[in-house]
This record gives C-alpha cells, sequence and structure tokens, in this order.
C-alpha cells in the first residue's frame, strides 16, 4: 500500500492558523483559553513511524519530549510521570476521560505555558489532560485535535 508508505514521513504546517483556539477547558467551561502563536511561514516538522504509530519531538515548558500523534484525539495529554517530570500543578477538579482508552475514572488537567512543535510553531496556556496510560504506551503525551483546530496541518 503505497499510502502507507509515504504518511507520516513528514507533517507541513502553514503559516495561518485556521482559526482561534479555545484551550480544552475552554469547551468544559475550565475558563482556560489558548493562545496560538502562528510561524512565520509553512515548515515542515519530521515524525516517526513506530509500527503503526507516528510520533514527533515537541517542547513543553522548554523540555524536548516525544508525543504520538493523533488525529483522533480530542485533547492533548500528558502522562502523569511527565506532568510530575514537569513539576506541573495538577487540577484538583476532575473531568471525564473519553476515547477508545477510557476509564470511568475522571482525570486531572493541567495549564502548559508553552507548546511547541518544530522551532516555530506555540501554543501558549494550553490546557492538557493528564491520563495514565498502559505500562507499554512509550510515550510522553499524545498531541490532539487543539493542535490540528489551530493550524492548517497536512501529512506527506
Amino acid at each position: 500500500m503505497r499510502r502507507r508508505e509515504v504518511l507520516g514521513r513528514a507533517l507541513a504546517v502553514s503559516s495561518f492558523p485556521l482559526a482561534g483556539l479555545n484551550g480544552c477547558g475552554g469547551s468544559l467551561g475550565l475558563g482556560a483559553e489558548a493562545e496560538v502563536v502562528p510561524p512565520p511561514g509553512p515548515f515542515t516538522v519530521p515524525l516517526e513511524r513506530r509500527q503503526t504509530h507516528m510520533s514527533l519531538a515537541v517542547r513543553v515548558n522548554g523540555q524536548p519530549l516525544r508525543f504520538l500523534l493523533d488525529t483522533g484525539a480530542d485533547h492533548n495529554v500528558l502522562t502523569p510521570r511527565t506532568a510530575q517530570l514537569l513539576g506541573l500543578p495538577l487540577s484538583t477538579e476532575r473531568v471525564p476521560s473519553s476515547g477508545a482508552e477510557a476509564s470511568d475514572e475522571p482525570v486531572p488537567w493541567t495549564v502548559v505555558d508553552d507548546l511547541a512543535v518544530g522551532e516555530a510553531l506555540h501554543l501558549k496556556r494550553e490546557i492538557a489532560f493528564v491520563v495514565p496510560m498502559p505500562v507499554e504506551f512509550d510515550y510522553d503525551g499524545i498531541l490532539g485535535a487543539t493542535f490540528w483546530r489551530a493550524f492548517s496541518v497536512r501529512l506527506d
């Protein structure tokens, strides 16, 4: 399948955001709204393929991390280990989790000051849910729909 061989070598991001971005919390009434800092022009972010999963290098508050790229995830996610490593305070409020691996257990959220993809793309004051993952989950978090909604993105 040719598409599979090509898919995921690079992520191309347009210089113009599609629209304003409400952080995950905005839609949940958490009162936070992310700020989109658009790149100066189109740029490419390399993707890494591990079996059937695609991942990419990100920086959260300046710390280099590896996130799973998930076009179906509603929100950005950090693992509890990553949130602890970054020293991020967790909300006392819990919100319902959703998705394929969701449990009935509500999860906390946190605000990251800067979620950066590549050298030029930044989401400021971005809300991320802190979700326990299976032991075999080999990533620091998940890049979800708040990224996709903020920018014109093309997978190549």
